[in-house]
């Protein structure tokens, strides 16, 4: 009965997104809320684009293993293997992680357990941050008094030589008991999310309409997009509407690359939207965890940062929760090589990401361009 209630909220979320979703006007200029892979997909086509999101209907699913794909067909109801995710890194290393077991999981015919985040790292609140990202709200909780854990060996990232076990049960090599009792945890699941042809597969923009109805059953915070703008790119976006366009700089934790990773990406945008011909232009608004005055000024960073359609957003006047969510409904998004981008650009419904792809041990989504770092 929990099951089936978890369900019944997840479907109902889903519409009142669905109706949320309509055209709504902000700040003089209409604009539509995205999250638009819900119940129907209507990816919106950038110009010159070729980096179209595809809808969960007609993903690709080439470099899928015949094992796997025959594991997906499974009755619900009857004990699954079960896995789950909980390791007490920053809060982007936490989401990314859980985000690529759901996948896992829908993807071998596995049931993912959810755990809430842990721990304060970086100063953030855990509690606050599962309540607004809500992410565990399709599925069921791990109950101490139900189910016990088990380890489950999980090679490093990008180690796809490694079988982990997740690989060794897909193979039939290692068996995962199905007693309704045993949660085979672990931090990550990406030693399958990101081999083997998963991610670029295409195979997650299946799960986008519930990710995105849970994540959207909770207040999210108003964009406020044009603040801080000059008044006359705030006048001339109103009139003809305009591109938004998140970039996220990590500066922090050994994640940094060089900033004229952005600024090249960010250039390619302003002349992409240019020739497209729409009239729209893009306004540039900078999540990081760096200061908005070391970025704009100081004489180390290259020239980019302090042009007037680029806002710079700091720790010290955004918080995460709104620096996120603009990443999540950003229109395109530039990435930066951390698990938060990562997360964001799984959990949105972006048209166009970036990738620094050259200098990480991630795969990218059939529609992200791959980018020299």
């Amino acid at each position: 009965m929990r099951q089936i209630a978890v369900w019944a909220s997840t479907i109902l979320a889903a519409i009142a997104f669905t109706a949320f979703n309509a055209q709504i006007v902000f700040g003089g200029l209409n604009l539509r809320v995205r999250g638009v892979y819900l119940l129907e997909s209507r990816p919106q086509t950038f110009p010159n684009s070729t980096h179209t999101p595809t809808s969960a209907a007609s993903s690709n699913s080439t470099h899928i293993s015949p094992s796997a794909t025959s594991s997906q067909h499974h009755i619900y109801g009857q004990p699954r293997c079960m896995i789950s995710s909980q390791g007490g890194d920053g809060m982007g290393h936490q989401l990314e992680s859980k985000l690529s077991c759901i996948a896992v999981a829908r993807f071998l015919g596995m049931e993912y357990i959810h755990n809430p985040l842990l721990g304060n790292a970086h100063g953030l609140n855990s509690t606050k941050m599962e309540d607004f990202l809500n992410l565990g709200m399709p599925y069921r909780h791990f109950d101490r008094s139900t189910m016990r854990k088990e380890p489950r060996q999980t090679p490093f990232v990008g180690h796809c030589n490694e079988k982990g076990w997740l690989r060794e049960v897909e193979l039939n090599e290692t068996k995962c008991p199905l007693d309704g009792r045993s949660v085979y945890s672990s931090d990550n699941c990406w030693d399958r999310f990101y081999c083997y042809g998963l991610q670029e597969s295409g195979f997650w923009y299946k799960l986008v309409p519930e990710v995105q109805a849970a994540y959207y059953a909770t207040a999210k915070p108003a964009l406020n997009w044009l603040e801080g703008f000059p008044a006359d790119l705030v006048e001339s976006a109103t009139k003809d509407g305009f591109w938004r366009v998140a970039v996220h700089v990590r500066m922090g934790d050994g994640a940094t690359i060089s900033l004229h990773f952005f600024l090249h990406s960010m250039e390619m945008l302003r002349k992409q939207f240019h020739t497209g011909g729409t009239g729209k232009r893009p306004l540039f608004r900078v999540q990081t965890d760096s200061s908005s005055q070391t970025l704009k000024f100081d004489k180390r960073v290259p020239e980019g940062f302090n042009r007037p359609d680029v806002i710079v957003d700091d720790e010290k006047n955004t918080t995460l929760e709104l620096a996120f969510h603009r990443m999540v409904a950003a229109d395109a998004l530039i990435m930066s090589r951390s698990a938060l981008s990562m997360a964001a650009t799984l959990i949105g419904n972006q048209s166009i990401v970036h990738i620094p792809y050259a200098c990480w041990d991630r795969k990218a989504l059939p529609h992200w361009m791959k980018l020299n770092c």
